[in-house]
C-alpha cells in the first residue's frame, strides 16, 4: 500500500482494535477495594448488578481507548507518510 490515505486508514483501524483490547484490560484492573466509598456501594449491589456495572464500565473504557488509539495511529501514520512523501519529492531534484 503506497497511498498515505490507505496507510492512515490501516493504522487507524489497527489502533482502534488494539485500543479496544487495552481498554478492556485496563477496565478489569480498575475496580475499587471495599475500603473506598465506591467499593462500599458495589458491595451493596446484587451480583447481577455488579456484573452489569462491570461490563458497562468495560464497554465505556474500551470505546474511549479505541477511539483515542485509532485517532493517534491515523494521525501519526498520515503525518509520517506525508513528510516522507514530501521529503522524497525534494530528493529527486
Amino acid at each position: 500500500m503506497e497511498s498515505c490515505a490507505g496507510k492512515s486508514v490501516m493504522a487507524g483501524v489497527g489502533g482502534f482494535g488494539l485500543g479496544g483490547m487495552f481498554g478492556m484490560f485496563m477496565a478489569s484492573m480498575r475496580y475499587d477495594t471495599p475500603m473506598t466509598p465506591q467499593g462500599q456501594e458495589m458491595l451493596n449491589l446484587s451480583t447481577r448488578q455488579q456484573i452489569a456495572r462491570g461490563f458497562k464500565d468495560m464497554g465505556k473504557s474500551s470505546w474511549s481507548s479505541a477511539k483515542n488509539f485509532g485517532m493517534i495511529g491515523a494521525l501519526f501514520s498520515g503525518t509520517e507518510c506525508t513528510i516522507e512523501a514530501v521529503w522524497a519529492s525534494f530528493g529527486r531534484l
